[in-house]
């Protein structure tokens, strides 16, 4: 049958029991010891190897079967283990190997298989049924505990009890009640557990067996064969094992988890107790049911103080709706919220506290209590508040940060030493055209530089980072919209206590104005010394210019000392006059551009025919151009009405400028002037002026500075051409005033075209027919009172004066002419501003301010100061008039009529006979100066003011402005005296003494209004 039954249970448990023994070499020395055994004992290989094989196919099996079903987190000795280990090691495992072990006896020994495998199944499982779980629960821990305690001793009544109920049971052969041995089991099993089960189990075995084997007992007395008896024993032994122990592994696990409870209970009463966190449970109803002793520290509160007690009541009346509202989520789902809130001391402070709330759940899923974790909060807030007033102070420190660097226009930055992570503050970032935020990386950087400075910059950052040199350049970078900038980068490394670079930082500023200043100022230098070498090869032209005709006047004047003849007389004086003539274009284009640099330029815009201004501008060139041996012709598109708007003066001097410059510079050929107008729409003129000479021409470089004032193409070019240097620069700003372009194609001895594109308005009307003036009619003799220094400017004042038949008075400074305007009263004073011991200005104020007969005597100022800021002075001085030097003769003896006649004192005329509205005198001294055109125009603008200026004038008066309407009054005075308005003249000075005076000027604004209406009405009658 199985005689190793009790080796196989022997092996499977230990080692199911023991993970550390290896079941390889286990299973090894099992097999040799059964070869061995059944060596020993078989009747011959063929029998032994089958059994063999049964007994080591049991054990893996059991193995095999409890290590893939059973749970390997749980102890072997547990219930559920103990039952898994019945089934496969007491059930499966020993029908296998029956199987088997009865099935190779059979077929070598001719045996009954059923006998044989009942047998060896019985024999087998009792085995792996008695031994096993005695063995599997040999390492419990409870085991160790119960023999470390006092309780181990109980093992000795505990065998005894065991001892006398199976001798009592096994010694009442009659009645076999081997169940009464069960109470027995059990009281050890509850005593000491496993220790008692297998104390007990041990005791009834031995005795079982042995009063079996002596023939006692019931198991004796019913079989009567010894394999019967030991099957039965064995059978009963196992049924006890199975019965009892299950019972001693629940009492262990009971006693475990009773232990496991008891530790667990203390740790939370220790965590409790000595948490600073205080714990709270709390009912559904709002009431505690234990609070832990933290609350002492944290409240100043005993904890029996607490409990039954609601917590509302203590929370800050602000923070009640809070917590309340956190509580109650918990029902609806909330996971440990968490509430920070404020909660009266004892001392009846308010602390603030932070809780953390869970809700507490019975079996079957309904709430039953809230459990708050509450923890003292109020440094950490503390800390928090300090936290986020440092944050915001940092915050507002990197606002000012910035701001002060966007007002500097300096930013900073930094440079990670071990991962090169580049930081830029938001000015670096706007410098660089970037999106402020937008960091790059460090080859990002440096490929924003230009690439000829890259090198540079790279260099030195690495010598930064590699050696902590500090540096400073000036680079180039290029921002993403395509923009370049100069920059300015100072840097140094930043070092570790240890003398570790870990970083390199620097500022970072713009410095792009600073190198187009400083390239402005170079330039301007550069500019000013051109200029001033210009002005001083000007200057020297200038005196050459200047003497060439002041050398003929002084001779002519020489030669006529002698008293030549009628003929030689006329001749000195033609030379003369030619000689003045051109000393007054020297000085006149001087002039024109001082008053254009300054820029009080005024265009004018009146109607004109350009086609006849072109005309009549090239036939004052016709006799110096054929002097020259030259070609000058002038063209115009035909059928193109050439009536326009703008400025003839003007115009017609940039068409002198560039034909007299063309004649200057061409030896041989033609100059040609050609004109070309297109319409241009919107009531516009797009007009082409074009000069085409054969001269001399120039190249490019000369053709792009030839416009700077006192610039001609080279040094020599005064010396052997003349003139002042100042034509095409006085030309071309002229253009530029009319809103156009003026534009030179030239070059080097092929000539020059200069071309000037106009855009003009149409003209409203043109008139072709000449004025019709009536004639001369001077006024009577005056008494004038001359204050001149200059000797020979004295004289010929005198003469002029005399020549048409007035009086004079001269003195040589401004003393000796305030003493005689206090002897004697004068018509008119001409008065000279720049003399010596009293000026001209001073000596006029005195006479206007004393008691003299001459407090109202027109003052007319005699200057070579032509500036307009000088002549306003002297206008606002009380000046009637103002004349420059040299002085006019027509001009001159127009001035003395227009203002005796305006002072209304010498005009000659009887109060009772009306006043005449014209002079006609005056009208035919302006025709036969200035021409009839001319006088056209300067009739035509009269009448414009005589249109305008008096409902101005009106205005003013009405809104009470007298200040204002005095010096418009003035200022349309001056302007009519020209075509010599008596009546509006007389009243406008009316006007502007009573608005002086601040007198009531209602009635002279309605006088000067009816006057004016008539006195344009009569111009009209005039240019008819």
């Amino acid at each position: 049958m199985a005689p190793m039954w009790l080796a196989n249970v022997a092996i499977a448990a230990p080692l199911l029991r023991f993970r550390s023994i290896g079941r390889r070499s286990a299973l090894v020395g099992a097999t040799i010891g059964f070869i061995i055994v059944y060596a020993a004992t078989a009747s011959s290989l063929a029998i032994a190897a089958p059994q063999l094989a049964a007994n080591i196919g049991e054990i893996v099996v059991t193995l095999v079967l409890v290590d893939t079903l059973r749970d390997a987190t749980t102890p072997l000795y547990l219930p559920r283990n103990l039952l898994l280990f019945f089934a496969a090691g007491g059930i499966a495992a020993p029908a296998i190997a029956a199987v088997i072990g009865a099935g190779s006896l059979a077929l070598l020994e001719d045996a009954q298989v059923t006998t044989v495998a009942s047998r060896w199944f019985a024999a087998d499982a009792l085995g792996m049924v008695i031994l096993g779980p005695l063995i599997l629960s040999a390492g419990c821990s409870d085991n160790a505990v119960l023999v470390r305690s006092r309780r181990r001793w109980e093992t000795v009544p505990v065998a005894l009890l065991a001892a006398a109920a199976t001798l009592f049971v096994f010694g009442a052969a009659r009645y076999p009640a081997l169940f009464l041995i069960l109470p027995a089991i059990i009281v050890a099993i509850f005593r000491l557990r496993f220790i008692g089960a297998a104390v007990s189990i041990l005791t009834v075995t031995v005795v079982a067996t042995v009063e079996t084997a002596r023939g006692v007992g019931p198991i004796a007395q019913t079989f009567s064969q010894i394999d019967h008896r030991l099957l039965f024993l064995q059978i009963f032994l196992a049924v006890l094992v199975a019965s009892t122990l299950p019972m001693a592994a629940i009492l262990v696990e009971r006693e475990g988890t009773l232990r496991r409870l008891a530790e667990r209970e203390r740790q939370y009463r220790l965590l409790a107790d000595y948490s600073n966190d205080m714990i709270v449970r709390i009912g559904l109803d709002g009431v505690r049911r234990f609070v832990s002793p933290a609350c002492r520290t944290i409240l100043g509160i005993e904890p029996e103080e607490m409990v039954g007690m609601t917590p509302i009541a203590a929370i800050h009346p602000e923070d009640r709706a809070r917590v309340e509202s956190v509580c109650r989520s918990l029902l609806t789902g909330a996971v440990d919220p968490v509430c920070s809130y404020r909660q009266r001391r004892r001392d009846g402070t308010y602390v603030w506290l932070e809780a953390t709330y869970r809700l507490v759940r019975d079996e079957i899923g309904r709430p039953r209590e809230f459990v708050a974790s509450v923890r003292d909060v109020a440094r950490r807030r503390r800390a928090e508040l300090e936290t986020a007033s440092a944050m915001a102070r940092l915050h507002e420190n990197y606002r000012l940060l910035n701001m002060a660097e966007a007002l500097a226009g300096i930013g900073h930055w930094r440079l990670d030493a071990i991962n090169h992570d580049l930081f830029w503050s938001d000015e670096v970032s706007r410098i660089h055209g970037r999106a402020v935020g937008d960091l790059p990386t460090l080859a990002e950087a440096i490929h924003a530089y230009h690439p000829d400075d890259r090198a540079a910059v790279q260099r030195d950052v690495d010598d930064a980072l590699a050696r902590g040199k500090p540096w400073t350049f000036r680079a180039r970078i290029r921002r993403p919209d395509g923009g370049v900038r100069h920059v300015e980068s100072s840097g140094q490394a930043e070092m570790a206590p240890d003398g570790t670079i870990i970083g390199v930082v620097g500022v970072f500023r713009d410095i792009t104005d600073e190198i187009e200043t400083a390239a402005e100022l170079i330039a301007a230098r550069d500019a000013a010394r051109a200029s001033a070498e210009a002005k001083s090869a000007f200057l020297a032209a200038m005196s050459h210019e200047i003497r060439t005709p002041m050398t003929g006047v002084l001779g002519m004047i020489e030669l006529l000392r002698g008293h030549p003849d009628k003929e030689e007389r006329a001749r000195l004086i033609g030379n003369l006059e030619r000689s003045a003539k051109l000393l007054m274009t020297i000085l006149d284009d001087v002039l024109d551009f001082s008053k254009i640099e300054s820029g009080k330029l005024m265009i004018e815009c009146v109607d004109l025919d350009l086609d006849q201004l072109c005309r009549e501008t090239v036939d004052l060139f016709y006799h110096a151009a054929a002097s020259k041996g030259l070609s000058l012709t002038m063209s115009s598109p035909p059928g193109i009405d050439p009536r326009v708007r703008g400025d003839p003066i003007r115009i017609q001097q940039i068409i002198s400028n560039l034909v007299s410059n063309a004649i200057k510079f061409t030896s041989q050929g033609s100059v040609e002037l050609r004109l070309t107008i297109q319409p241009d729409g919107n009531n516009h003129r797009s007009v082409v002026l074009e000069v085409i000479d054969t001269g001399i021409g120039m190249d490019q470089q000369t053709s792009d500075r030839i416009y700077a004032p006192f610039i001609q193409a080279d040094a020599s070019t005064t010396r052997r051409f003349g003139g002042t240097g100042l034509g095409l620069a006085i030309t071309r700003r002229l253009v530029d005033a009319m809103q156009g372009t003026i534009v030179i194609d030239s070059q080097p001895g092929r000539g020059s075209r200069f071309t000037v594109a106009l855009t003009l308005d149409i003209a409203e009307t043109v008139s072709q027919q000449p004025i019709r003036l009536a004639p001369n009619r001077r006024g009577r003799s005056l008494s004038i009172l001359l204050a001149e220094d200059n000797a020979i400017n004295r004289t010929l004042i005198e003469a002029l004066v005399q020549l048409d038949g007035h009086r004079v008075s001269s003195v040589e400074n401004g003393r000796l002419a305030v003493a005689a305007a206090e002897r004697e009263r004068f018509d008119v004073i001409l008065m000279d501003m720049q003399m010596p011991e009293m000026d001209g200005l001073a000596a006029t104020r005195v006479i206007q301010d004393g008691s003299g007969p001459n407090t109202g005597t027109p003052v007319v100022a005699l200057s070579a100061d032509a500036v307009p800021a000088r002549r306003q002075r002297y206008e606002h001085a009380g000046l009637t008039a103002f004349l420059t030097k040299p002085i006019d003769a027509d001009l001159l003896l127009n001035t003395l009529q227009a203002v005796t006649t305006a002072d209304g004192q010498t005009a000659g005329v009887a109060d009772q006979n009306p006043s005449p509205l014209l002079d006609n005198g005056r009208l035919q001294d302006v025709a036969t100066v200035v021409g009839p055109e001319s006088a056209v125009k300067i009739v035509s603008m009269a009448r414009v003011e005589l249109v305008t200026k008096p409902g101005m004038i009106a205005g003013m008066i009405a809104e009470g402005k007298l200040d204002a309407a005095s010096a418009a009054a003035h200022s349309f005075r001056g302007a009519v005296s020209v075509v010599g308005c008596l009546e509006v003249i007389r009243i406008a000075v009316s006007i502007e003494q009573a608005c002086q005076a601040g007198r009531a000027a209602d009635d002279l604004a309605m006088q000067l209004l009816v006057a004016a209406e008539a006195t344009n009405l009569e111009l009209g009658q005039w240019t008819a």
